[in-house]
């Protein structure tokens, strides 16, 4: 693998340390999209780019989101001043992608891989007939694609249904874990209360909702028993803490600013469990995160990130929407031994499985072989 060069399109944080792990290995190039940068101290090579989008952002209301089609300026050009021979791009149904398609037909001798979260057809009708068009012109393009690689077990699943014959990958996001780790000294359950952290954005699909009628539940069972919410933005703190106060739990609930991310793992010590009860989360990277830092978790069976979550071993995994079973997982995890017990687990399973030296052996490994890049789970 040392002749291998890479050229990463487009640049996204959440790859950063995988990236970074892997250019300690090899030669790697990253677009950067103008609103991103490069750490200070990095052995990334960065590449400028510029979009077009043709005016779909004025759609992003139909979408409900904020993707929206891009087309990198004069990315052919850009290719032609670089030295690389695997190309990786991220999601099917970017034009960018349909750019990096074009470009490997003219280049037969490079690889293109294509890294995906996509796991299932989105409920939007707009959204839903976009992606299924462009799925189907990735179909139709598919000898020239080398391999998929997905973060999670459901996209997996869904992209080997939709791809019949492709070879798709499993290849989880790593985790930082100089910077998330384990605290020796932490108490689980100080004074009997039990301290739980949810760390997402207000979204109905986050299911805020869920987790204020769990405690509800318990509170009518005297059941000591706080939770934090936090976000990694600001702009929703008024709406959890209205929220809160719609379902009766107000003095149960405190509301954070924003944190940076050096200073998570100490609010992570300072609770006894992460709670994520969301429908349908991509990935959810708060629960390694946890996990890392010796955190037990508590998560609905449709959060991607349950591919780092071992139930039962790590922590819980309840029915999505299900209020009195995510009461009950909470109940659980009042026994400080069976805490302990996950978060050893936990971060036991993060440090000896995800540091992005890992990760980035497997994928290598997978680039020379075709093999998968770990067991299932």
């Amino acid at each position: 693998m040392s002749k291998t060069r890479i050229v990463f399109l487009p640049y996204k944080l959440h790859f950063r340390h995988f990236l970074s792990a892997l250019a300690e290995r090899m030669p790697v190039t990253v677009m950067l999209p103008p609103e991103k940068s490069l750490p200070e101290v990095t052995k990334l090579h960065g590449v400028p780019i510029r979009y077009s989008e043709f005016g779909t952002h004025l759609l992003k209301p139909f979408f409900r989101g904020k993707r929206t089609i891009k087309y990198v300026k004069d990315l052919s050009g850009l290719f032609g001043t670089l030295d690389f021979n695997v190309l990786i791009t991220c999601e099917y149904y970017h034009w960018y992608t349909l750019q990096c398609i074009a470009y490997k037909k003219r280049h037969p001798g490079l690889k293109l891989y294509v890294i995906s979260e996509t796991k299932r057809w989105p409920r939007n009708l707009v959204a839903y007939v976009f992606k299924r068009v462009l799925l189907f012109y990735f179909k139709l393009n598919i000898k020239h694609i080398d391999g998929v690689y997905v973060y999670t077990d459901a996209a997996k699943d869904f992209l080997k249904e939709q791809l019949p014959g492709m070879e798709v990958s499993l290849l989880p996001a790593p985790v930082d874990v100089q910077v998330f780790k384990p605290n020796a000294t932490k108490q689980f359950c100080p004074n009997g209360e039990l301290r739980l952290l949810m760390n997402a954005r207000f979204s109905l699909y986050k299911r805020h909702k869920d987790l204020f009628a769990a405690l509800m539940i318990l509170h009518r069972e005297n059941k000591r028993v706080r939770v934090t919410c936090i976000s990694r933005n600001e702009w929703d703190r008024e709406q959890i803490a209205a929220l809160a106060v719609e379902k009766g739990v107000q003095d149960m609930v405190s509301v954070l600013d924003a944190q940076p991310q050096t200073e998570m793992p100490a609010l992570y010590y300072a609770h006894d469990v992460l709670v994520l009860p969301s429908y349908n989360e991509a990935i959810g990277m708060v629960v390694p995160e946890a996990m890392a830092c010796g955190v037990p978790t508590i998560t609905s069976d449709t959060v991607g990130a349950n591919v780092y979550v071992k139930h039962g071993e790590t922590g819980l995994i309840f029915e999505t929407g299900n209020v009195t079973a995510l009461a009950d997982s909470i109940r659980r995890c009042f026994d400080t031994e069976l805490l302990e017990k996950y978060g050893w687990n936990a971060s036991a399973y993060i440090q000896t499985t995800f540091t992005p030296q890992m990760v980035v052996q497997r994928f290598t490994e997978s680039l020379s072989s075709g093999s998968e890049l770990i067991d299932d789970q």
